[in-house]
């Protein structure tokens, strides 16, 4: 039975723990291959992120059910819902939210990966693929971009007013339609939609797969009712690192809500609306959309995101350009409008803290890297600095009162500052079905950021009608935003770890992948059969809940 002491993943309230069981969490998979070679799978998980312990842990269970997959060929990607399982990382950072690692919360969700690509590869049937393409187009904005400063400043965008907030996302569907050959009917249907999921907010102490779960959740059960028995549906996210679903203030709760005063029904609209259109284009893909065909490539690197060069076509002519240690901002404390932070009230701190660096000498060692008004400096090449002066000790942060504090000091206590806050190598993926290409990067991608990931693919890709950039894919390291918006430091800059040219070193990277996949003639994983999987995570029923939070308050 999956840890019920852990905080749910996603908000960092040390409060927000789950008590109830709101919705399934899921892992839903898609399988291209034989019955003897797997070209592609593709697994989406009702998680906040993938860490570096599942996807490992993950081809050991297939190596285990007999389903040995290059891990090239393997994409795990996560809904970001905030109100999902924790523990199942072992990155100090990001383990705090916790805080800890737990093993059964880990085990759970690798066997549920493993259970739905083993049931997906078990059902492999002769299929057709049809990928669509069209705007979200509902009746009332349902996406708004909560970093508008941030957006403006970049000088290849109209800016754009607080009313327009809903114009500055990316507000269109991706739906690949996968059909049996012999029926012509479908058998999955993937979706890629840029939204935060964040309907559920840290006061709801409930496991949901806020409003990915509910578009899958729709679209599944209208299209039984349409005759499409037993079809699965993926509903991912894209690109959403400043994308919200939340734009009134509530004065009673401090924060920015959706369209509904209940949190339930505004994710199970979006998932109405969402799932709606979803169907919409999934209905006339055949005749509209493109059929893939071809072969399946798959490209997988590997990047050390300290230091890494950049390339000066995606740095304004420079040469000497890299990424930087990783360091998170000083306005992460101050968290959003729709999740605030400790430090909200004292925003006002970074502006005067900015003036007073911006006339510091450069001799006191004031560079190019404190356009960053650094709230915390990990290692391990470096020793983690709080303020980017004050020694992360274990002796102050084990005394402190946020728990998720005094987890760091005693995993400093015990494994020192080399412990790894941070993955210290993160992939980079490429997968090209027929004309279909999927750029997978392990950030939350702001709005701009995968516009300008989606134009370096094209640039290179040719004969390639659809790129779909998938962030939260196979292991986590905070944000990517652009250059410009790096230097505004709102939340999503202050959580961009490697500094200003994160964005161009990946520009860099995925161009040469762009490049050397296509190049390549001699692919062995032809399209030709395909199958779908779905298994629940095993999350914790209400009675299992009940019983475990039974135990604990009487432990105490």
């Amino acid at each position: 039975m999956p840890q019920t002491d852990l905080c749910l993943m996603g908000w960092g309230v040390p409060t927000n723990v789950g008590r109830s069981k709101g919705t399934a969490l899921c892992a839903r998979a898609l399988v291209l291959g034989t019955p003897g070679s797997i070209a592609f799978v593709y697994v989406c998980l009702d998680l906040c992120f993938i860490s570096t312990e599942v996807r490992e842990r993950v081809f050991v269970a297939l190596q285990r059910r007999g389903l040995a997959c290059a891990s090239e060929r393997l994409l795990l990607t996560a809904t970001h819902t905030h109100s999902s399982l924790g523990g199942y990382t072992r990155d100090v950072f990001y383990a705090s939210s916790g805080p800890g690692f737990s093993e059964a919360n880990t085990t759970a969700i690798v066997e549920a990966v493993a259970g739905s690509v083993h049931a997906a590869h078990g059902r492999l049937r002769a299929a057709s693929a049809y990928v669509h393409q069209g705007p979200l187009a509902a009746p009332s904005p349902v996406a708004f971009n909560r970093s508008l400063a941030a957006y403006n400043r970049n000088h290849d965008v109209r800016p754009l007013g607080a009313s327009e907030r809903h114009e500055a996302v990316p507000d269109h569907l991706t739906v690949l339609r996968v059909d049996a050959r012999e029926t012509g009917t479908p058998m999955a249907i993937v979706s890629w939609f840029g939204l935060h999921g964040t309907c559920v907010h840290a006061d709801q102490n409930v496991f949901h797969a806020d409003h990915p779960g509910a578009t899958a959740d729709h679209v599944e059960r209208e299209a039984s009712r349409r005759g499409w028995a037993d079809v699965v549906a993926i509903a991912s996210q894209s690109v959403c690192g400043d994308v919200t679903p939340n734009h009134r203030f509530d004065a009673a709760r401090r924060c920015r809500v959706g369209a509904s005063e209940d949190d339930f029904a505004a994710a199970k609209r979006i998932g109405r609306l969402v799932g709606a259109r979803v169907l919409e284009l999934a209905e006339v893909a055949r005749e509209d959309g493109v059929e893939l065909s071809g072969n399946v490539q798959c490209s997988l690197t590997w990047i050390d995101p300290v230091g890494a060069p950049v390339s000066p076509e995606f740095a304004y002519g420079r040469r000497d350009a890299t990424t930087d240690p990783p360091t998170l901002g000083l306005a992460f404390a101050f968290g959003t409008a729709e999740g605030p932070g400790p430090a909200r009230p004292a925003r006002w701190l970074q502006q005067r803290f900015r003036r007073v660096v911006g006339a510091l000498p450069r001799h006191f060692g004031v560079g190019r890297r404190w356009s960053k008004l650094p709230l915390w400096s990990f290692g391990p090449r470096a020793p983690a600095k709080i303020l980017g002066f004050l020694p992360a000790h274990e002796r102050f942060l084990t005394h402190v009162p946020n728990r998720f504090l005094r987890y760091i000091g005693r995993e400093v206590h015990e494994h020192g500052l080399d412990t790894p806050w941070v993955p210290r190598l993160l992939p980079s993926q490429l997968i090209r079905v027929g004309t279909l290409v999927l750029c997978a990067v392990p950030f939350e991608p702001t709005t701009h950021a995968g516009t300008r990931l989606q134009r370096t693919v094209r640039a290179h890709a040719r004969d390639t009608t659809h790129i779909v950039v998938c962030g939260y894919a196979n292991d986590y390291a905070s944000y990517l935003c652009t250059d410009e918006e790096y230097l505004e430091q709102a939340y999503e800059g202050a959580s961009t770890l490697f500094g200003r040219w994160t964005l161009g070193a990946w520009q860099t990277v995925v161009k040469r992948q762009t490049v050397s996949m296509l190049a390549a003639r001699d692919s062995p994983a032809p399209l030709r059969e395909q199958m779908s999987g779905r298994v629940q995570l095993r999350a914790p029923s209400s009675a299992q809940l009940d019983a475990a939070l039974a135990r604990r308050h009487a432990s105490r």
